[in-house]
């Protein structure tokens, strides 16, 4: 305690935070970001069922798990589509609930069909969407995604966000 009153916690350092996690702005030739409707809810990530999300996928640090390997994971796992794309460009991080979320970015270069892997079980309605929706608030979505959305439009890299505006109710 000082003379102003109790001492403030101190956000933790992204880096520190317990859970670490990938995300991707995957656009495609017409400038559309790809999304998912969230199934099952985590509020501790952000997320409730119904959703617009973007695909995000948490590290498995536990078995060795690096980002790159995350960002495999999460193109197999949660993207719908057989997809050709870019190699992924960092865009920064983003503390999402109590996890701090690694950014990227790709673009499609080419669509080949469905991917069999898409988990189906977690996510519905894949689709590329309008980015305007999904920062406006016309779309409900999840915690993050108007600040990354925002962020890759304004072409910021190096993004350092220590927190995101939690989601507002349906």
């Amino acid at each position: 305690m000082n003379r102003f009153g109790p001492e403030r916690e101190q956000p933790r350092p992204l880096e520190a935070r317990p859970i670490q996690a990938v995300a991707a702005i995957i656009v495609d030739p017409d400038g559309l970001i790809y999304t998912n409707i969230e199934k099952r809810g985590n509020s501790l990530y952000g997320k409730l069922p119904g959703m617009t999300a973007l695909p995000m996928e948490t590290i498995e640090t536990a078995t060795g798990e690096t980002r790159e390997d995350a960002m495999k994971r999460l193109v197999r796992e949660e993207v719908a589509f057989n997809l050709v794309l870019t190699a992924p460009s960092e865009i920064g991080m983003f503390g999402v609930g109590i996890a701090a979320v690694t950014l990227y970015h790709m673009r499609v270069i080419a669509k080949n069909g469905r991917n069999p892997n898409f988990d189906t079980a977690e996510l519905e309605d894949p689709k590329f969407r309008n980015p305007v929706k999904l920062t406006n608030g016309s779309v409900w979505v999840r915690e993050g995604v108007p600040e990354m959305v925002a962020d890759f439009q304004s072409g910021a890299r190096g993004v350092y966000r220590m927190s995101c505006q939690p989601p507002t109710t349906e």
